[in-house]
């Protein structure tokens, strides 16, 4: 017999891709947030890395650096599930796209706002 302190049942959500692209903001809709609603945490694939807009790309580095974060998406985070109950994992093929340094900062914004990354 379990514990019966132990809640057995949990719901998790999965979201892959979760990225702004070519200069459009992401901002998730009433579908998907109702969809998460009725989870108890989320798992998100987070794409890219937060950079201000003006960054460039360090020397050496040859990735894609169209899917860029601005500071914005984690709003939009925030506004589609509770950022204490929400994983994310940081794309292994963009975690690099503008350095090391970059990539600290935005895991640091992500943490200060509440997030869990997987690393």
């Amino acid at each position: 017999m379990l514990n019966e302190t132990i809640d057995s049942e949990q719901k998790i959500g999965a979201v892959g891709d979760i990225m702004d692209m070519m200069g459009y903001h992401w901002i998730p809709g009433d579908d998907l947030k109702q969809f998460f609603g009725q989870c108890d945490y989320l798992l998100g694939n987070f794409e890219a890395t937060i950079v201000k807009p003006t960054l460039k790309q360090p020397k050496g580095v040859i990735y894609n650096t169209a899917q860029r974060h601005d500071e914005n998406i984690i709003s939009s985070l925030r506004d589609l599930f509770d950022p204490k109950k929400t994983y994310l994992s940081l794309a292994n093929n963009h975690a690099g796209d503008f350095g090391q340094l970059a990539l600290e900062r935005s895991v640091r914004l992500l943490v200060q706002n509440g997030f869990t990354y997987l690393d």
